[in-house]
C-alpha cells in the first residue's frame, strides 16, 4: 500500500466512519493525526470534544460507496477546487523540500499524488460552499 499511500483504499474507512459518527453525536472521541516525520497516522493523539468540529480531507466528499455516507455526519461542507497544474507544482515543491531530489519528487507526484488529485477532481460530490484556489493562493467563490 505504500506505493499508493494517500489513495482512498489506504484509509481505514470503517474506523473513520465510526469515529465521525461518534463526534457528530457529541461524544468525546480519540482522534489520530498524520505524523509527517513517521509518514504514518498515529492513533488517539488528540481528543475531539468541541461543539464545533472542522474536519478536512481530500476524500470526505468522494461520491463513492462508504465515502458518500460520511456526508450524513456533516452540518456544512466546503469543497476547494484548484487547477491540476497548480496542484502538481505545489505537491512537487512540498515533496522536494523533504528528502527527495526535485526529479524524484516530480516522479513520485506524477505516479501517486496526481492520481489522488484526479480522483478528487473527478469523483467529489457537491458541497454547500465551493471555492476555487487561484494561482496566487487566493480563493474565489464558485457556489454558495
Amino acid at each position: 500500500m505504500s506505493r499508493i499511500k494517500g489513495a482512498p483504499p489506504t484509509f481505514d474507512l470503517e474506523k473513520l466512519t465510526e469515529r465521525l459518527k461518534r463526534v457528530a453525536a457529541g461524544e468525546n472521541c480519540g482522534w489520530p493525526i498524520y505524523d509527517r516525520r513517521l509518514h504514518d497516522p498515529v492513533d488517539d493523539v488528540i481528543t475531539v470534544d468541541g461543539d464545533i468540529v472542522l474536519l478536512e480531507g481530500n476524500y470526505l466528499l468522494l461520491d463513492e460507496p462508504g465515502w458518500r455516507e460520511l456526508r450524513t455526519c456533516a452540518d456544512y461542507t466546503v469543497l476547494i477546487r484548484a487547477d491540476e497544474e497548480l496542484l502538481r507544482r505545489r505537491l512537487t515543491d512540498r515533496k522536494a523540500m523533504g528528502t527527495a531530489s526535485y526529479d524524484d519528487a516530480e516522479k513520485f507526484v506524477e505516479f501517486s499524488d496526481m492520481r489522488n488529485v484526479r480522483t478528487c477532481q473527478e469523483k467529489s460530490g457537491d458541497a454547500d460552499l465551493i471555492l476555487r484556489m487561484t494561482g496566487d493562493g487566493e480563493y474565489a467563490i464558485v457556489k454558495i
